[in-house]
Protein backbone atom coordinates (compact mmCIF):
# COMPACT_ATOMS: atom_id res chain seq x y z
CA UNK A 1 0.00 0.00 0.00
CA UNK A 2 1.33 3.42 -0.88
CA UNK A 3 1.81 6.10 1.76
CA UNK A 4 -0.97 8.18 0.18
CA UNK A 5 -3.35 5.21 0.28
CA UNK A 6 -2.46 4.58 3.93
CA UNK A 7 -3.16 8.24 4.82
CA UNK A 8 -6.47 8.11 2.94
CA UNK A 9 -7.43 4.89 4.74
CA UNK A 10 -6.52 6.45 8.07
CA UNK A 11 -8.72 9.49 7.34
CA UNK A 12 -11.60 7.19 6.35
CA UNK A 13 -11.26 5.17 9.56
CA UNK A 14 -11.11 8.35 11.68
CA UNK A 15 -14.22 9.68 9.91
CA UNK A 16 -16.16 6.43 10.48
CA UNK A 17 -15.25 6.38 14.18
CA UNK A 18 -16.15 10.06 14.56
CA UNK A 19 -19.52 9.60 12.85
CA UNK A 20 -20.33 7.00 15.51
CA UNK A 21 -19.03 9.15 18.39
CA UNK A 22 -16.11 6.82 19.10
CA UNK A 23 -12.62 8.06 19.91
CA UNK A 24 -10.05 7.21 17.27
CA UNK A 25 -7.69 5.22 19.49
CA UNK A 26 -4.80 3.42 17.77
CA UNK A 27 -6.36 0.03 18.59
CA UNK A 28 -9.78 0.91 17.21
CA UNK A 29 -8.22 2.40 14.11
CA UNK A 30 -6.10 -0.68 13.40
CA UNK A 31 -9.01 -3.07 14.00
CA UNK A 32 -11.41 -1.04 11.86
CA UNK A 33 -8.89 -0.68 9.03
CA UNK A 34 -8.39 -4.46 8.85
CA UNK A 35 -12.13 -5.04 8.97
CA UNK A 36 -12.66 -2.42 6.26
CA UNK A 37 -10.22 -3.99 3.77
CA UNK A 38 -11.08 -7.65 4.47
CA UNK A 39 -12.47 -9.50 1.44
CA UNK A 40 -14.75 -11.65 3.62
CA UNK A 41 -16.01 -11.77 7.23
CA UNK A 42 -13.25 -12.34 9.79
CA UNK A 43 -13.16 -13.91 13.22
CA UNK A 44 -11.63 -11.88 16.04
CA UNK A 45 -8.53 -14.12 15.95
CA UNK A 46 -8.14 -13.71 12.18
CA UNK A 47 -8.55 -9.97 12.53
CA UNK A 48 -5.97 -9.82 15.32
CA UNK A 49 -3.50 -11.82 13.20
CA UNK A 50 -3.81 -9.27 10.36
CA UNK A 51 -2.79 -6.38 12.59
CA UNK A 52 0.88 -5.57 12.23
CA UNK A 53 3.21 -4.46 14.99
CA UNK A 54 2.07 -4.69 18.59
CA UNK A 55 -1.25 -6.50 18.54
CA UNK A 56 -4.07 -5.91 20.99
CA UNK A 57 -5.01 -8.95 23.06
CA UNK A 58 -7.94 -11.04 21.85
CA UNK A 59 -10.27 -9.78 24.61
CA UNK A 60 -9.66 -6.20 23.44
CA UNK A 61 -10.42 -7.19 19.84
CA UNK A 62 -13.71 -8.79 20.94
CA UNK A 63 -14.68 -5.77 23.06
CA UNK A 64 -13.90 -3.44 20.16
CA UNK A 65 -15.87 -5.56 17.69
CA UNK A 66 -18.83 -5.77 20.06
CA UNK A 67 -18.75 -1.97 20.38
CA UNK A 68 -18.57 -1.60 16.57
CA UNK A 69 -21.62 -3.87 16.25
CA UNK A 70 -23.50 -1.95 18.96
CA UNK A 71 -23.02 1.39 17.18
CA UNK A 72 -23.64 0.02 13.66
CA UNK A 73 -20.12 0.10 12.20
CA UNK A 74 -19.89 -3.68 11.93
CA UNK A 75 -22.23 -6.63 11.95
CA UNK A 76 -21.94 -10.21 13.09
CA UNK A 77 -22.12 -12.75 10.28
CA UNK A 78 -23.49 -16.21 11.02
CA UNK A 79 -21.56 -18.38 8.57
CA UNK A 80 -19.85 -20.52 11.18
CA UNK A 81 -21.72 -22.32 13.99
CA UNK A 82 -18.71 -22.12 16.32
CA UNK A 83 -16.84 -18.87 15.56
CA UNK A 84 -18.40 -15.41 15.36
CA UNK A 85 -17.31 -13.51 12.28
CA UNK A 86 -17.55 -9.81 11.61
CA UNK A 87 -17.71 -7.47 8.63
CA UNK A 88 -18.31 -3.81 7.96
CA UNK A 89 -22.01 -2.94 8.07
CA UNK A 90 -23.43 -1.23 5.05
CA UNK A 91 -24.04 -2.86 1.73
CA UNK A 92 -26.72 -5.50 2.05
CA UNK A 93 -25.56 -8.94 0.98
CA UNK A 94 -25.52 -12.57 2.03
CA UNK A 95 -22.83 -15.26 1.95
CA UNK A 96 -22.07 -18.60 0.36
CA UNK A 97 -20.01 -20.83 2.66
CA UNK A 98 -18.26 -23.92 1.32
CA UNK A 99 -18.55 -26.69 3.89
CA UNK A 100 -15.48 -28.42 2.45
CA UNK A 101 -12.86 -25.64 2.35
CA UNK A 102 -14.74 -23.06 4.55
CA UNK A 103 -14.33 -20.34 1.89
CA UNK A 104 -16.85 -17.51 2.36
CA UNK A 105 -18.05 -15.69 -0.74
CA UNK A 106 -20.30 -12.61 -0.68
CA UNK A 107 -23.62 -13.00 -2.51
CA UNK A 108 -24.80 -9.52 -3.56
CA UNK A 109 -28.30 -10.63 -4.60
CA UNK A 110 -31.18 -10.68 -2.11
CA UNK A 111 -34.43 -12.40 -3.02
CA UNK A 112 -35.79 -12.04 0.51
CA UNK A 113 -36.75 -8.41 -0.07
CA UNK A 114 -39.83 -9.62 -2.02
CA UNK A 115 -40.77 -11.80 0.95
CA UNK A 116 -40.42 -8.78 3.26
CA UNK A 117 -42.82 -6.88 1.03
CA UNK A 118 -45.38 -9.70 1.26
CA UNK A 119 -44.93 -9.84 5.05
CA UNK A 120 -45.62 -6.11 5.22
CA UNK A 121 -48.51 -5.85 2.75
CA UNK A 122 -50.35 -9.12 3.42
CA UNK A 123 -49.62 -9.66 7.10
CA UNK A 124 -48.94 -6.18 8.45
CA UNK A 125 -45.56 -7.41 9.68
CA UNK A 126 -42.66 -4.95 9.64
CA UNK A 127 -39.34 -6.76 9.15
CA UNK A 128 -36.39 -5.15 10.94
CA UNK A 129 -33.69 -7.36 9.50
CA UNK A 130 -33.04 -10.79 8.07
CA UNK A 131 -30.18 -13.27 7.71
CA UNK A 132 -29.60 -15.67 4.86
CA UNK A 133 -26.47 -17.76 4.65
CA UNK A 134 -26.17 -20.56 2.09
CA UNK A 135 -24.01 -23.61 2.84
CA UNK A 136 -22.79 -26.10 0.26
CA UNK A 137 -19.76 -27.05 -1.81
CA UNK A 138 -17.94 -24.58 -4.04
CA UNK A 139 -17.09 -25.38 -7.63
CA UNK A 140 -13.39 -25.80 -6.88
CA UNK A 141 -14.04 -28.38 -4.14
CA UNK A 142 -16.58 -30.24 -6.30
CA UNK A 143 -14.04 -30.41 -9.14
CA UNK A 144 -11.25 -31.64 -6.86
CA UNK A 145 -13.39 -34.41 -5.40
CA UNK A 146 -14.09 -35.99 -8.78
Amino acid sequence: MTEAAARSGSRTVRRILGEHSLRATPGRMRILEQLRVAPHPLSAAELRARIGGVRPDLATVYRTLDRFVAVGIARTVFVDPVVRRFEIAGDHHHHLTCTACRRITPLPVCAIERMEEIARTEHGFEVDDHVLELFGTCQECRTTRR
